[in-house]
Parts: structure tokens; sequence; C-alpha cells
């Protein structure tokens, strides 16, 4: 229906993201620039919540494949590979958890 009226080639919705179909919002454009300023500024943890639906793996998407390249890779002075927490509002409550404190405490940028 959606791709005749709209005359796309490729169906607009389905169950895996396709960062090449990312509108970014202002919201979408602000939770990018944290994710952004965690991975150039090397502050380690970010963490990105939010609803299911809500486009939180489309935007890892646009920015993993160089992260993966990256992995294990660190000098003695600063962080090479930052990593980004993503999940559902629960997140807040897991990571508030006491035995958690240490994590949430390197948590650079929410």
């Amino acid at each position: 229906m959606y791709q005749d009226f709209f005359n796309l080639k490729e169906h607009p919705f389905s169950l895996t993201p396709d960062p090449r179909c990312l509108f970014l919002t202002e919201r979408h454009q602000e939770a990018l620039a944290h994710l952004l300023y965690g991975m150039t500024q090397d502050r380690g943890f970010v963490q990105l919540t939010g609803e299911v639906g809500t486009g939180k793996t489309t935007l890892c998407r646009c920015i993993l494949e160089q992260v993966r390249l990256l992995t294990n890779l660190e000098t003695g002075t600063r962080k090479l590979l930052q990593v980004i927490l993503v999940g559902q509002p629960e997140l807040h409550d897991t990571l508030a958890r006491p035995g958690l404190r240490q994590l949430a405490q390197r948590i650079a940028a929410r």
C-alpha cells in the first residue's frame, strides 16, 4: 500500500532497522549528538534509552561498524573503544542498582 502510494522502490517498514531510512527528528539528532560526543571525546560509557520502536538500534547502526573495528583497543592513558549502553527505560533502574554503582558513575553522557 505505502510502496505504491509514495512510489517507493522498497518496502518502507520491516522488523530489521535500516539506517538508510533514518529520519532524524530533533530528539534523534540530540541522541546522535550524545553518542558521537561519547565516542569522539574518549568518554568511555554512553547510555541510550528509549521505548521499543523509537530508533535506538537504527541510530547505533548508523555509527556501530566503525566501533566494531575498534574492539579491544586501549592505551595506558585513554580509551580507544567507547561503549554505548542501549536499552529500554528499565535500563535506568538496572543501572541504579547498588551493585552497578561503579559502572553508572563512569557514564559520561545520557
